[in-house]
């Protein structure tokens, strides 16, 4: 196969392809990469998440304006839904997560696409607290429609000085708070 210019001549999947360029650039064998993607992706997609596998569901009605041209929601959109049913949760005031002079800011956010996501429709976002650190939480979240799951997440949420922009502790009732949705070991 030959690249030029960062685009590759071959009669390849756009897998092999990529992976073809990475092999030219990094010191693994991508033959190795994507087998192991391909286990790992296995593994993720067979994980069958039910609502009932999260303490707190949020329903959002999915509009016209969320496709694309392809015809189901945009992939962009699925964070905005993912949002929608954390801030439930966080700016929730009987929570006590909300303190003066500090603010939830999201650090890290993976979300895998299972299935495509429909309108006309609505969703249901399942979320859940899987970890509470010094100053971070860690959420696990679904996506889903027609009770099949279109997505899951993880994604860590860290309080924040206001003024300073660096982390502070959580509020020392913070398990309290969320006990409700703390994932059961």
């Amino acid at each position: 196969m030959e690249c030029v210019g960062g685009v590759s001549k071959g009669k390849q999947t756009a897998s092999f392809l990529m992976l073809d360029i990475i092999e030219k650039k990094c010191a693994f064998k991508a033959q190795d990469l994507y087998y192991s993607y391909k286990y790992l992706s296995g593994i993720l997609m067979m994980s069958s998440f039910i609502p009932d596998d999260f303490p707190h569901i949020r329903h959002e009605k999915v509009r016209y304006s969320d496709t694309d041209r392809q015809g189901h929601v945009n992939n962009a959109v699925f964070s905005t839904f993912l949002e929608c049913a954390r801030t439930d949760i966080l700016y929730d005031k009987s929570r006590g997560l909300i303190i003066s002079g500090r603010e939830l800011v999201i650090v890290q956010i993976e979300i895998e696409f299972l299935a495509e996501v429909a309108w006309p429709g609505t969703v249901e976002i399942g979320s859940r607290v899987k970890k509470i650190g010094h100053s971070s939480i860690v959420f696990e979240q679904a996506i889903f429609q027609a009770g099949k799951c279109a997505s899951v997440s993880t994604n860590v949420m860290v309080m924040i000085d206001a003024v300073t922009r660096k982390s502070i502790a959580l509020p020392e009732d913070v398990m309290e708070g969320l006990a409700d949705v703390i994932k059961e070991p």
